[in-house]
């Protein structure tokens, strides 16, 4: 495991703990002064002030539980580049009205020993 890859997946494991129990400071740790997280599907984006500011808390509690859902579980697939590592998830879920099959994929931009950038991805796959 190279060193892209080795903080990619402490990024990963401290985004799950900070989601599971809302303590978002060893996550925040990691990042450098220039990060920016992405979500695009809600169009929301937060620079590392922002998260500061906001004690770290990301989008709502209903996508929060969705992300649990997903990122409790090994990836289904991981990719690695020269600066950037995607974790994809597949799993089932039950929103307020429907169940259904999603998709989800994490990716870290790692600069100079810290996460630069997190861009988060959903998508529905099929209703159950």
């Amino acid at each position: 495991m190279n060193e892209i890859e080795k903080i990619a997946e402490k990024g990963l494991k401290y985004w799950v703990l900070a989601i599971e129990t809302g303590n978002w400071e060893p996550y925040m740790e990691m990042l450098n002064d220039d990060y920016t997280f992405w979500l695009p599907k809600g169009g929301f984006r937060y620079k590392t002030s922002d998260l500061h500011i906001s004690g770290g808390k990301l989008v709502d509690a209903e996508l929060n539980a969705n992300r649990l859902k997903a990122y409790k579980n090994p990836p289904n697939r991981k990719s690695i580049g020269d600066h950037t590592v995607v974790f994809e998830f597949i799993y089932s879920a039950l929103n307020s009205k429907e169940h259904f099959q999603n998709c989800m994929a994490l990716s870290f931009d790692i600069r100079e020993g810290k996460i630069s950038a997190c861009r988060e991805y959903h998508c529905v796959l099929m209703k159950l």
